[in-house]
């Protein structure tokens, strides 16, 4: 049976995983230039991992999905405890993020270092997270929620579609995200190389 809400998921994390990529490819090349990084594209990625998945897509899994799978088998109480953890583990690892991309703008921090090692351990965790969802929580969610479930779950899920995957919807992070490609170099964008 398809499932529209699980295809919608696994749609924003591959969509989000492409992100994750660019940010940790845009890190490394941070490390290797003399020239300096391109703080303003790092920054511009993290307004849009805040403003898609940390508002959109983890509020409709905690609010509704979550719940719902709760209800419907409770063996998966550890696992939900744990995603739910893992959501807010997510967020402050986002803001650590913010506060060293700063710290290096400001020239508080002279080299890059601190902010790509959290970057990294910020994209491992997150790619962690989701292939957790994908691996145990979904097929779990397959087999337990009714129909009714995904209905209502596939309607919540429908009002706020992620921008990479739907350009007609919510302008706002995806006007974001044309930004970035603007700006990032090849191979994961069209912006300008460097020389």
């Amino acid at each position: 049976m398809s499932v529209p809400a699980i295809t919608t998921l696994q749609a924003e994390h591959r969509s989000l995983a492409a992100v994750l990529d660019a940010f940790a490819y845009l890190v490394d090349q941070g490390l290797h230039e003399k020239t300096g990084q391109n703080l303003s594209l790092l920054r511009l990625i993290l307004d849009y991992i805040e403003g898609f998945p940390d508002r959109y897509h983890h509020p409709k899994e905690d609010e509704l999905l979550f719940p719902r799978i709760r209800a419907r088998a409770p063996e998966a109480a550890v696992l939900l405890d744990r995603l739910e953890d893992q959501h807010q583990r997510g967020a402050e690892l986002l803001r650590a993020l913010r506060w060293e991309l700063t710290c290096h703008e400001q020239g508080a921090h002279a080299n890059f270092e601190p902010f790509a090692r959290l970057a990294h351990e910020y994209v491992n965790f997150y790619l962690d997270h989701m292939r957790t969802e994908e691996h145990d929580l979904l097929p779990l969610a397959r087999r337990s929620l009714t129909a009714d479930d995904w209905s209502e779950i596939g309607l919540a899920f429908d009002e706020h579609m992620d921008p990479l995957a739907d350009v007609t919807r919510d302008a706002g992070p995806h006007v974001l995200f044309e930004k970035i490609l603007r700006l990032a170099p090849p191979p994961i964008g069209v912006g300008p190389v460097k020389r």
